[in-house]
């Protein structure tokens, strides 16, 4: 779906269950991680704890997002398989990909999933469209609305994508 379509209030609001203590120090770290260079340990490791949380807390689409801009950086072939299998889950979960076989093992899903490459490139188009087409400002939607989910950055009113873009980034945020 694209993006202008996606209600942000839902993907702030209903993002898993209650924070674990430490949360926010994950968050800091992948936040400083992000913007270290694109294909060190801590940017992988960041995109890889994103695209987790992402996944995991009804954002597949920005999980897709967020994955395939880090994967577009000609990582080593170990971290673009961890981060592959990521992608994979959110696009089985968008419909994008289907199982070759039932009760795949996750660790086992790129194997056994097939993806239409046209309909995941038509697909990031239309969702990437309201920000210009730019991966990196999906990265930085994302990583702010997990602060928000967090709350470690005010909630915007009215809750809009220019608003939300335009809050601190979470790098910046003391987590004492």
């Amino acid at each position: 779906m694209p993006l202008e379509w996606m209600t942000l209030a839902a993907l702030t609001e209903t993002w898993g269950n209650a924070p674990r203590k430490g949360m926010f120090l994950d968050l800091a770290a992948t936040a400083r991680g992000l913007l270290a260079p694109p294909t060190s340990r801590e940017a992988v490791d960041a995109t890889r704890w994103l695209a987790m949380q992402l996944g995991d807390t009804g954002a597949p689409e920005l999980c897709v997002a967020v994955v395939s801009h880090r994967q577009r950086f000609g990582l080593p072939p170990g971290d673009w398989a961890a981060l592959e299998v990521h992608r994979r889950l959110a696009l089985l979960d968008l419909g994008l990909a289907t199982l070759e076989a039932p009760d795949v093992p996750i660790r086992l899903i790129v194997q056994y999933s097939l993806v239409d490459p046209v309909r995941v490139q038509a697909f990031l188009a239309s969702f990437l469209a309201p920000l210009g087409g730019s991966f990196e400002q999906a990265v930085e939607l994302a990583i702010r609305l997990a602060a928000l989910r967090l709350e470690a950055i005010p909630r915007p009113a009215p809750l809009t994508i220019e608003r939300v873009l335009a809050l601190p980034h979470p790098a910046e945020l003391d987590p004492g």
